[in-house]
């Protein structure tokens, strides 16, 4: 499994929901009220709640990406961030960086419908998603790519 197919293109308004109905949950009783389904759900990283874990699975994508694009010949200098953690507080520099890379990326093969968030303030579920489906998207372009090559002197019917 690639980190791409990690990525999280499918939340939804429901997803919001359950993050707001959580996080309401611990403001007025403390993590302690939480059920041990939801205290896992929010340790674990909520869908809509785009924190540390998808900074760095964002990151890792991207230089996965990366890496597949300079195996066509294709270099974009790009290098995603690994190594958030619960503690870090993004920049708006270090943001600004995080959507230059997807949107480097997303100019190496053009092919994708959905655009860049210009920033990460006000960040929705649809911006959300976009980011990661930009590099879905990417991705299958590379692997449509690689998938076309064709072998040594199997071009035409009987060549040996």
């Amino acid at each position: 499994m690639s980190i791409i197919d990690t990525l999280i293109v499918d939340r939804t308004q429901a997803d919001v929901e359950e993050v707001r109905r959580i996080r309401n949950k611990i403001l007025s009783g403390g993590l302690s009220s939480l059920t041990s389904a939801e205290r896992t759900a929010w340790l674990g990283g909520m869908k809509a709640s785009y924190n540390y874990m998808d900074l760095n699975r964002v990151g890792e994508a991207v230089n996965f990406l990366r890496d597949e694009l300079a195996e066509l010949a294709v270099i974009v200098d790009v290098t995603g961030k690994t190594d958030w953690t619960v503690t870090d507080t993004p920049t708006p520099e270090q943001m600004t960086t995080y959507l230059q890379n997807i949107e480097k990326l997303r100019a190496a093969f053009p092919v994708t419908t959905e655009n860049t968030p210009d920033t990460m303030r006000w960040l929705t579920i649809e911006k959300m998603n976009a980011i990661e489906k930009i590099l879905k998207d990417v991705e299958t372009v590379v692997k449509n790519i690689m998938n076309g090559w064709f072998a040594c002197g199997e071009l035409c019917c009987g060549e040996s």
